[in-house]
């Protein structure tokens, strides 16, 4: 491998960063070169991702970075940025610059799919603020998003029909999952869930293929065995890794929020001099 694969296989693991762009990079001896279809000509940098959903993460933290410049402005100007991030998509779908990676992969697109969930909570704030919600209302609407998810693969629907559903239909549920402890339990464990199930499967494949291990292969039972594992695995994120520093940056915040009020309460006392 040439330093500069090399360097990009490890980076991006490690800080996950740029996983995305393996998807347009096509791996020849020993060198990666730029092509949009890099997942039609194989092998492609993806092959050096330890865990392979972990692109996603690296989409998400881009828009994290962005977040503060775009999410306090104006609805209108969220929604006008938005609607320029989609119009950018097809326009270059039109220019023939679409493929596998560019459908789901590339930041400048899915910017408009997280700005669309927060125009969904703005709209699920005004609604809650007017008291519209009720309890049979949102579980209504939150049954007929999940039947909508769970149709949406069999294409009785269309791919952007189906997100504007899911955006109009998302502050239902988030009123159900406010009023309903377990729903955000199953949020919560749903994203280590969906990275951790990666390497767990990889290595039960890979012990399944075992010489004294083909009869664990043909198990019929070892399927929901790995499962079990993933989700047991999952569960162990949460409550060891990701509950604690979630409780240590909580303190942080209330001793920030703390020391910032004595420093008010301090100056005001003083008093004035002039």
């Amino acid at each position: 491998m040439s330093l500069g694969a090399w360097l990009f296989a490890v980076l991006t693991n490690l800080f996950i960063l740029g996983q995305e762009w393996a998807f347009l990079l096509i791996y020849r001896p020993g060198e990666l070169f730029f092509s949009l279809h890099a997942l039609d000509q194989p092998p492609s940098a993806a092959q050096f991702t330890i865990i392979g959903p972990a692109w996603s993460l690296s989409i998400e933290l881009a828009f994290y970075a962005i977040a503060p410049f775009i999410l306090r402005r104006n609805f209108l100007v969220i929604a006008a940025v938005a609607l320029a991030s989609n119009w950018l998509r097809f326009e270059a779908y039109g220019a023939g610059y679409y493929s596998a990676a560019t459908d789901c992969r590339f930041f400048p697109f899915e910017l408009s799919l997280f700005l669309f969930g927060s125009l969904s909570y703005f709209l699920h704030d005004l609604l809650n603020r007017r008291k519209l919600f009720r309890p049979a209302l949102s579980a209504c609407l939150t049954g007929l998003l999940v039947a909508l998810v769970a149709l949406h693969p069999a294409g009785s629907i269309s791919s952007h029909q189906f997100f504007v559903l899911v955006a109009l239909l998302l502050p239902a549920l988030f009123d159900f999952s406010a009023r309903h402890k377990w729903d955000r339990w199953l949020g919560e464990l749903s994203y280590p869930l969906y990275l951790v199930h990666w390497p767990v499967l990889v290595f039960g494949v890979a012990i399944s293929q075992l010489p004294h291990m083909a009869a664990l292969g043909r198990s019929q039972a070892y399927p929901y065995a790995l499962i079990a594992v993933s989700l047991i695995a999952s569960h162990a994120i949460n409550r060891w890794i990701v509950n604690p520093i979630d409780s240590w940056r909580q303190a942080r915040i209330r001793k920030s929020a703390t020391g910032l009020a004595e420093v008010a309460i301090s100056t005001t006392a003083q008093p004035a001099t002039g």
